[in-house]
């Protein structure tokens, strides 16, 4: 009898061992393998949303949070048209008053601020070589790397990283993506994804617009604390935009 429990614990200790070897497996399996298809096709959204429109615009608040719970925040207006123009307003929380301009004609850049006229720069070239060698796919994507569009690296904005979101699609240790649901934000079909960063004790859940990957509300948590929130207020797609948004008119200032 003592022998048989003997054999009887001795295969209960393999059981047990093959099953966390097998759960194990599976578990590193799944990791290897990234995120479900439906999940991917959100992120693959993001990584090539900036191909599926010709223009963007909008208005948007950003609001940063210390750990003591202090708040501080800015408003902004933005269009963005192919290729390479976009003009980005910063305003006050409340947006009553215009604090800065920064915008680009394709080859100058022109930053204004109150009171002070503009001063000019060039704009980097090569975006649009660039721009073609970006991964669209999760497969494509680098591991380890983090992949900015070149166009959003060039506007001094937070917001500009929500019209081009690549650079929240990684392929990074322990970092997770799920797909939470979907939903309806100004009207439009948006996918509410949740990404978790333990080793950052970084939580981030970002309201994906459908048609164009373009971030329309972003809520981040840093050890459960709410640090960054991000909403847009307006948001306009494929509206046709003359030049004149996007480059001063001679001696125009900013009072």
């Amino acid at each position: 009898m003592k022998q048989l429990w003997k054999t009887r614990g001795r295969w209960l200790v393999a059981a047990v061992v093959l099953v966390a070897a097998v759960a194990g497996g599976l578990w590193w399996r799944r990791s290897q393998a990234g995120p479900d298809a439906q999940t991917r096709a959100v992120l693959e959204r993001m990584l090539d949303g900036w191909t599926r429109w010709q223009s963007v615009a909008g208005e948007a608040v950003v609001l940063f949070i210390d750990k003591d719970g202090q708040q501080q925040g800015f408003r902004e207006r933005f269009i963005v048209q192919k290729p390479f123009l976009a003009r980005f307003e910063v305003l006050d929380y409340e947006g009553q008053a215009v604090q800065g301009v920064w915008m680009t004609d394709g080859t100058t850049i022109y930053f204004f601020r109150p009171g002070q006229g503009y001063h000019e720069s060039d704009l980097r070239g090569n975006l649009a070589e660039r721009e073609q060698q970006l991964p669209r796919t999760w497969q494509d994507l680098p591991r380890g790397q983090e992949v900015q569009h070149p166009f959003q690296a060039e506007i001094p904005s937070p917001v500009a990283q929500f019209i081009f979101p690549l650079s929240f699609v990684r392929k990074a240790p322990g970092v997770t993506y799920r797909l939470e649901e979907e939903a309806t934000l100004l009207e439009r079909p948006v996918w509410i994804l949740t990404i978790e960063d333990p080793q950052n004790k970084m939580e981030e859940r970002l309201w994906v617009d459908q048609a164009t990957g373009v971030v329309l509300r972003y809520v981040q948590l840093l050890e459960g604390q709410p640090r960054v929130r991000y909403d847009m207020l307006m948001f306009v797609v494929d509206e046709p935009w003359d030049e004149v948004w996007f480059a001063p008119k001679a001696g125009q200032g900013i009072e």
